[in-house]
């Protein structure tokens, strides 16, 4: 993910659920209290986390192309994807495995600064040895 879209990201206002099932332990809902937005025309991020900390558990996800309502970003080869930040920090996130996941968008206003839509994945740890699924559906304008 670029860093340059994680910095210009800013508090949002809304909704997001973000569902995880780490390590097929059972699903848990994430109580998300924070929540950040980037979005222009030709990009989009999207982070929420339990906590005020971006290495909170929690998750994001990113899209590197032109941000069109009613399309869905196939996660490959980086222009789109996610992480997952554990419920325990392990001094990084968990990458989505390319291909495989998706977030699809169903409306997108970039003046106003409004996107919603919903997103899947499954995230792997550094090391390989453990996954997450993750899920979830956003509301989101800054």
């Amino acid at each position: 993910m670029s860093k340059d879209l994680q910095n210009k990201a800013t508090t949002a206002i809304g909704h997001i659920a973000i569902f995880a099932n780490e390590e097929a332990q059972g699903e848990e809902s994430l109580s998300i209290t924070r929540r950040v937005l980037s979005l222009d025309s030709d990009s989009l991020y999207i982070a929420g986390n339990v906590r005020n900390d971006m290495t909170s558990h929690g998750a994001d996800i990113y899209i590197n192309a032109a941000i069109v309502a009613g399309t869905t970003y196939i996660f490959e080869s980086r222009p789109n994807g996610g992480n997952y930040i554990p419920k325990v920090w392990e001094k990084g996130s968990w990458t989505a495995l390319s291909p495989g996941g998706r977030i699809t968008i169903e409306e997108v206003d970039v003046v106003n600064q409004t996107v919603k839509g919903s997103f899947e994945y499954t995230a792997q740890s550094p090391s390989g040895t453990k996954t997450a699924k993750v899920h979830g559906n956003f509301n989101l304008r800054k």
